[in-house]
């Protein structure tokens, strides 16, 4: 299979140097050679494989239950002023560097 490694390094935004393109294109073949292999394999009448084990799905009852009051979603947060959490500025690095 015809492939250029050009516009894959492009598409993956990747500065090859020489060697690297020679190693690269060599393990692009090898793997397009064994997807080729893969291809010739007879599947007629194969049913498709969605997992290895037996999809079991597990449901639980529903039940009917209060949320938590706002106190208690609010007791373990480590930093808050009166029902707001306080968290660091994602700013503030940035500033930093300025």
């Amino acid at each position: 299979m015809k492939f250029s490694l050009e516009h894959i390094a492009y598409l993956a935004r990747l500065e090859l140097a020489p060697e690297e393109r020679e190693e690269l294109a060599a393990s692009l073949e090898a793997i397009l050679e064994a997807f080729a292999v893969l291809r010739e394999a007879p599947v007629e009448g194969v049913e498709p494989l969605y997992g290895v084990g037996p999809r079991v799905l597990r449901l639980r009852d529903d039940a009917v239950a209060e949320p938590p009051g706002r106190e208690k979603l609010l007791r373990d947060v480590p930093d808050r002023f009166q029902h707001y959490i306080r968290v660091p500025s994602p700013l503030a690095d940035v500033r930093k560097r300025q």
